[in-house]
């Protein structure tokens, strides 16, 4: 399990991260809004790939398949 935390701390601790939350604080958000703008879109984003995995196996595939 920790080497599961190492990786995806990783790849969410970069420059864009802080980057988008300069953005935020940029554009006149306090930093509470901000915060919380951020947290809202990881949580919709996580949302939204968490959803698109239940499909792989329910269709037999290890990812999604599309027909062309």
């Amino acid at each position: 399990m920790a080497e599961l935390f190492k990786v995806w701390i990783g790849a969410n601790t970069n420059y864009v991260v802080v980057v988008t939350g300069a953005l935020a604080l940029s554009q006149g958000l306090s930093l509470w809004q901000a915060l919380l703008a951020i947290l809202v879109g990881n949580f919709l984003g996580c949302l939204a790939l968490g959803l698109t995995t239940i499909m792989g196996p329910k269709t037999g595939q290890p990812y999604i398949a599309s027909e062309a």
